[in-house]
């Protein structure tokens, strides 16, 4: 079994330019607070014993919130989560199956992480407020995994499994964001706030990150894992959430200030949020979940053309026949980043502007089926208690992400000035095999 992690590059001063790579851990792979601590630890991932499968999952979409008849929970996918933990489901991003960072080696790697992206889009089919949430989740544990020490990967591991908790990482701020203040050798003070805190008061371990003060010195960027338990609901600030789709993903803004924290609870060194390609590369994980919200739609389009005997107009079928293109390159798109995102297997540069190319098309192909959506169903496709409605709502503001158009002129860049051929630029899997 090899693992896997990120080693810092050369300037934290801009992400950007934090370029890492990845090496066997053993191999000078020590904690970065200098503790002597490996970052992995054998036992976390041997506690994964559960045997669910993507077979599973599927069977349980029809109960999620995009396939019930009736309103969805307005607050909180409630009943999505509440299906999410009786399965297991929170524990089976550490089951080796479904973890690209416990292969042995790339073909198996390809494999785990093509099957943890189906399964985000699985969940997204069911609920995208589920999937937004679940996906911070894997997240979330994927950095514990990358930057924890033993005994937090233990720790945390079994809260997921034996307890079912639910993790998150919230990272984007306004003017009045989080600091992390040391106060003593063993404790500090945070002060500040997050927003599009997904699954506010219900996360149980969430990942903030914060500017890490040593007295007046800004060390870097820090993160650092809360508690629920020490969260009070005063701190939460629902007001701050209006919007057209997504509303039950509890995206609030969260005041920190005043929370007490141990060494403990920092997690990795400063900066380490930040390192390449891990910080660009999770994109396709999102996109992931964006596209089965695609897949939802195509569902109900197909069962409403159904019910209303119009499969026998061309027009329709031809829209229908685009959105089952449109859908399957998205798949194809999932397949490819499952080889081409590995951190351990591709250059750093490639592994970002694959991700970048992922999250680009895949908006696309959900602003297409979107789009065909509406003009198949009709006026219908906007009026409660339609499920379309709902899934349009969610969808468009969830594909909502930071800075698509550098991403996409970071793709052109890197193809512009690559020195490789074209036909050279993505395709060299049989390197790694």
């Amino acid at each position: 079994m090899a693992f896997y992690f990120i080693v810092k590059g050369m300037s934290k001063a801009k992400p950007e330019k934090q370029v890492g790579i990845l090496r066997p851990a053993g191999a000078g792979s020590e904690h970065p607070g200098g503790e002597g601590v490996p970052r992995t630890n054998q036992k976390f991932h041997k506690m994964i014993t559960t045997s669910t499968g993507l077979a599973e999952v599927e069977e349980l979409i029809p109960q999620f919130s995009n396939f019930v008849v009736g309103p969805a929970d307005p607050e909180f996918p409630t009943t999505d989560f509440a299906i999410i933990r009786r399965e297991g489901l929170l524990a089976l991003p550490l089951q080796a199956a479904f973890d690209p960072l416990q292969a042995a080696d790339f073909g198996e790697a390809r494999v785990a992480f093509h099957r943890q992206l189906r399964l985000l889009k699985t969940i997204g089919r069911g609920s995208l407020p589920a999937g937004r949430i679940y996906e911070g989740h894997i997240n979330a544990l994927h950095l514990i995994e990358l930057y924890g020490t033993a005994a937090q990967q233990t720790y945390w591991a079994a809260c997921a499994k034996e307890r079912q908790h639910l993790f998150g990482i919230w990272n984007t701020e306004f003017q009045d964001g989080v600091s992390i203040h040391r106060i003593s050798d063993d404790e500090y003070e945070l002060a500040g706030s997050k927003t599009f805190c997904s699954g506010a008061g219900e996360v149980d371990h969430m990942i903030i990150t914060g500017h890490r003060m040593h007295g007046t010195e800004n060390q870097g960027w820090q993160m650092v894992v809360v508690p629920l338990e020490r969260m009070s609901q005063k701190r939460i600030d629902p007001s701050f959430w209006h919007p057209m789709g997504m509303e039950a993903s509890a995206s609030y803004k969260v005041d920190f200030t005043g929370i007490r924290l141990q060494a403990s609870d920092l997690l990795g060194g400063p900066d380490d949020y930040h390192l390449q390609p891990a910080f660009s590369g999770g994109a396709v994980r999102f996109a992931a979940v964006h596209l089965g919200g695609a897949e939802a739609l195509l569902e109900h389009t197909r069962r409403q053309l159904r019910q209303r005997d119009r499969l026998d107009q061309p027009y329709q079928l031809h829209r229908l026949g685009r959105m089952a293109i449109a859908v399957e390159g998205g798949n194809q798109w999932l397949a490819g980043a499952a080889g081409h995102a590995l951190y351990a297997y591709n250059s750093a540069e490639q592994v970002i502007e694959y991700a970048n190319m992922v999250r680009t098309a895949i908006s696309g192909i959900c602003q297409e089926v979107m789009q065909l959506t509406l003009a198949s169903i009709g006026v219908q496709s906007c009026m409660k208690p339609n499920p379309v409605e709902q899934i349009i709502r969610d969808l468009q503001t969830y594909l909502c992400q930071p800075n698509p158009d550098g991403a996409l002129a970071s793709v052109g860049r890197y193809v512009g000035v690559a020195d490789q051929s074209v036909a050279d630029l993505w395709n060299k899997e049989t390197n790694h095999e």
